[in-house]
């Protein structure tokens, strides 16, 4: 019986030994509750002080085999060390203990996709999620809580307890909420970056488009960017050349961001995650530009399901996929198709009008009247797969293409042009985003990209010559020419989070570059020995090493980022430094003030290709510190900014001092009698520009309703020795002012927006006397740059309407562009027209009768329609 009963009772412990040791415990109430609770269900016993365990909250679920691994998990990462001393858990402040930082992602709960700029407010701090959806917040003492928020989204808030080290937030779509235009500049949890915004391009599909709906575009609605010029989808910020920006796609460089001649970038907006936007005064981990940084993001792909878009409108068809790859996998297609390929429009000529035409029509007054029908055709291809190897290590794998074809033949009354164009670009990356340690991430990516351009184009003319009953045909002109360049970058970026705010950064750049420009140009007069011939080759390569650091120091109202970058370009075998700092402080409630200054150096250049003021063709060269000078700039920006209730005004002084500038084109309109005496390889082609300004913006936002107002105040002016013996006149790219008013309302399942442009006119330079054309040259070298083009002016109105079909989603409208029908001129050009050509010494002889004005102008009153549909 003893026996028995000793068994029975190995067994009952056994059991109840087995439930204490495998029992799944799930926790979550504050520390000084669950101390309790952990003494009543496992018979426990603790010794502690309740107010101090009431200040932490535990929400965890615990596995443990014993009842050590039960306290050990319970209290890990808490502030506390225990004891046991006889039976009882003392449990004691530890005095040493290192605080752990908060770190995690912000995601679209429907797919994955992450959410850059989202905003995470604390109790007593706050950060705002970068262009990953990544946000990091220091190290804390006491439980937090937490408010995550992103417009179009519905708000998370939920408390935090200090041991969580890791933390995603997926945050559902709100419908209610209008898409709009996201500026960061209306955030002030985490400072006001000077000089910086952000866009997310599927927050400004209700604005009024031109053709589609373009990144680049909207852009140009913002201050301190010229939207004056809707044939350009080139990026003139705050008096500098588009080809002084620094222009990323995942990771890799483009050189080219037009269709069309200008109509588009090549930026396809429905596979874009978001959109950085650094108008000066950028941070040390970007180089190579004098300029400004635009950092475009591209998406993931969805990670929950299957889905599809398509999009038409006048001019092109979009389409794109998402798909899920197994649960750590995404995929994403996209890609855009010209449709006039396929029908033809009134826009499609008109635009070629425009742009293309205007270009012919520069050589000769025999084409001012000309009506050439040509073709243009452009597509492009961007895909991503992306996987997730665990919660710290993810790699993407991004390629992107675009290509564009022109041709355009006329022949009439013995004229004829044969006219030929083509781009490329193409890109590809891959990166690697790994989480070393809680505060410590690793950014490593390798990209290739290049962009490749052919022009040629044939202008001639047959002449009858009576007395000898012959037939001569005179080429004008007869040039090709080609450039490509070629871009390999490895970079390695490192950042570690410090305790209170405190944060370094730093990285390594590599990056091999090549350039290659050919040329011929040839003029001639058939059955004569009158020839012609003129070509031109450069190749080369260079390799720049650069290495950065920064460090940042975060509270409540003050951030600061002071930087430095250092780059060796092989070519000069020279180091180049680049000192940078901003800040951003809030002095008082709802008032924060900022500035940066900064240097930068750029290594490539963009040049025309030389006829007079006649063409928006350029190529690219490495510099030399010789006939291509490097280029430096420094930046110095102030300005403030204000929020209240549904208002914010931002206010940025900024001047710009750039060395180095080069516009081969203003060398070749200089005399011919200078030219001879010069070899223009032995000659500094360098320039200086000066740019200085004010931008301001107005917000305001209510319910259903958006609007701002932007304005831009003005000026950049370049000197050359060789042009005007560096005296300063106005550049090409000086615009006084410029006001932009934008406004954006929903009504139920509508979408109805304006926008309202005007700029004052930019400069151009007279043309010379008939008389003194032949020593002096067509272009007033003394005037350079100093009349002006009437101001620019249009209004635009767009209506959108959004439906939903079972699981089809997807809205229809239609934008009515310049709907004043005013004529805008974009340059204004001239040429010489002859009264004749005639032989003598078996040599053409042309004779100036007067000097004709040709002003082109940009687009008219055009309708425009889209339709876009989700599934």
């Amino acid at each position: 019986m003893r026996v028995a009963l000793i068994v029975i009772a190995f067994f009952i412990t056994s059991s109840l030994s087995a439930q204490k040791q495998y029992k799944q415990v799930e926790l979550n109430d504050n520390l000084k509750n669950v101390v309790a609770y952990l003494a009543k269900q496992y018979h426990f016993k603790f010794s502690y002080n309740p107010k101090l365990l009431e200040q932490y909250e535990i929400k965890k679920v615990v596995n443990a085999r014993n009842d050590a691994e039960l306290i050990s998990q319970v209290f890990q990462n808490l502030p506390f060390k225990l004891q046991l001393v006889n039976g009882i858990y003392l449990i004691i402040p530890d005095k040493n203990f290192k605080l752990v930082a908060l770190s995690g992602k912000v995601l679209d709960k429907a797919t994955g996709r992450p959410l850059a700029y989202a905003h995470i407010k604390t109790t007593v701090d706050g950060a705002v999620s970068n262009q990953d959806g990544r946000f990091n917040l220091p190290p804390r003492k006491d439980t937090l809580m937490m408010k995550v928020s992103y417009i179009g989204y519905k708000d998370i808030t939920l408390k935090i307890p200090p041991y969580i080290d890791q933390l995603d937030f997926e945050l559902e779509q709100d419908p209610v909420q209008l898409p709009e235009v996201i500026l960061t500049t209306d955030s002030i949890i985490d400072g006001l970056k000077p000089s910086f915004f952000s866009l997310a391009p599927d927050h400004f599909d209700a604005l009024p488009v031109l053709g589609g709906i373009d990144v680049f575009k909207t852009l140009q609605l913002l201050p301190g960017i010229s939207g004056t010029d809707e044939s350009s989808s080139g990026l003139f910020i705050r008096g500098g050349a588009p080809s002084q920006n620094l222009v990323l796609m995942d990771g890799f460089t483009l050189y080219n961001l037009d269709h069309f001649f200008g109509i588009y970038s090549t930026l396809n907006p429905s596979v874009i995650n978001n959109v950085d936007v650094y108008k000066g005064g950028f941070g040390a981990q970007y180089g190579g530009r004098t300029n400004s940084v635009i950092d475009v993001s591209g998406k993931s792909g969805s990670s929950e399901s299957f889905t599809a878009g398509l999009e038409l409108n006048a001019l092109s068809i979009n389409m794109n996929i998402e798909a899920p790859l197994g649960s750590r996998t995404s995929f994403l297609l996209g890609g855009r198709w010209s449709l006039n390929s396929f029908i033809d429009s009134d826009f499609y000529d008109d635009f070629l009008e425009t742009n293309r035409q205007s270009f012919l029509q520069s050589f000769s007054d025999d084409l001012v009247t000309l009506k050439v029908t040509p073709s243009v055709t452009f597509f492009d291809l961007n895909g991503k797969l992306k996987h997730q190897f665990s919660n710290r290590s993810t790699a993407d794998i991004n390629l992107f293409l675009s290509s564009d074809e022109y041709t355009g033949d006329f022949f009439e009354d013995g004229f004829g042009i044969e006219d030929q164009a083509s781009w490329k670009n193409s890109g590809l990356s891959i990166r690697w985003n790994y989480q070393v340690k809680p505060n410590w991430y690793t950014h490593n990516s390798i990209s290739l990209s290049e962009f490749v351009d052919n022009d040629a184009i044939n202008i001639s003319q047959e002449f009858f010559d009576e007395p000898s009953d012959s037939l001569f045909i005179f080429n004008f002109i007869d040039y090709t020419v080609s450039n490509r360049v070629g871009d390999l970058t490895i970079k390695s970026d490192h950042e570690l989070l410090l305790a209170r705010g405190n944060t370094l950064f730093a990285g390594i750049e590599l990056n091999n570059l090549v350039t290659d420009y050919y040329s011929t140009q040839s003029s001639f007069f058939s059955g004569e020995e009158f020839f012609e011939l003129y070509n031109d080759s450069l190749s080369q390569e260079a390799n720049i090493t650069s290495l950065y650091g920064s460090y940042q120091y975060k509270n409540e109202d003050l951030v600061t980022n002071l930087g430095i970058r250092g780059s060796y370009f092989d070519v000069t075998d020279k180091w180049y430094f680049e000192p940078r700092v901003d800040l951003s402080l809030q002095i008082v409630d709802h008032l924060r003030l900022k500035a940066a200054a900064s240097y930068h150096h750029q290594f490539t250049n963009e040049t025309s290709q030389g006829f007079i003021e006649n063409n928006d063709q350029f190529y690219w060269v490495l510099a030399n510190d010789g006939t291509v000078p490097i280029q430096k700039s420094f930046h110095l920006i102030f300005g403030a900014n204000y929020t209240l209730n549904r208002w914010s005004f931002d206010l940025e002084y900024y001047r710009k001092n750039t060395d180095g500038i080069f516009e081969n084109q203003f060398f070749i309109n200089l005399p011919p009698s200078f030219l001879d005496e010069v070899d223009i390889q032995d000659l500094d082609l360098g320039g200086e520009n000066v740019s200085e300004g004010v931008d301001a913006h107005i917000k305001y936002r209510k319910d259903n309703y958006t609007s701002w107002l932007s304005y831009s105040l003005g000026y950049s002016n370049d000197a050359f020795w060789f042009r005007n013996e560096n005296r300063f006149s106005p550049s090409r790219n000086d615009q006084r002012h410029e006001i932009n008013f934008v406004n954006m309302l929903k009504l139920g399942n509508w979408d109805i927006s304006s926008t309202v442009l005007y700029g004052s006119g930019k400069p151009y330079t007279p043309s010379n006397p008939v008389t003194a054309i032949d020593e002096e040259g067509l272009y007033n070298q003394n005037l350079i740059n100093q009349e002006r083009l009437p101001y620019y002016f249009r209004i635009d109105i767009g209506a959108k309407y959004n439906f939903k079909i079972g699981r089809l989603s997807g809205s229809s409208g239609v934008t009515l562009f310049n709907i004043t029908d005013r004529v805008n001129i974009r340059n204004r050009r001239f040429v010489q027209a002859f009264d004749e050509v005639i032989i003598v010494d078996n040599e053409p002889q042309q004779f100036v009768s007067e000097i004709i004005q040709l002003d082109t102008n940009l687009l008219g009153f055009t309708p425009n329609f889209f339709l876009k549909i989700q599934f």
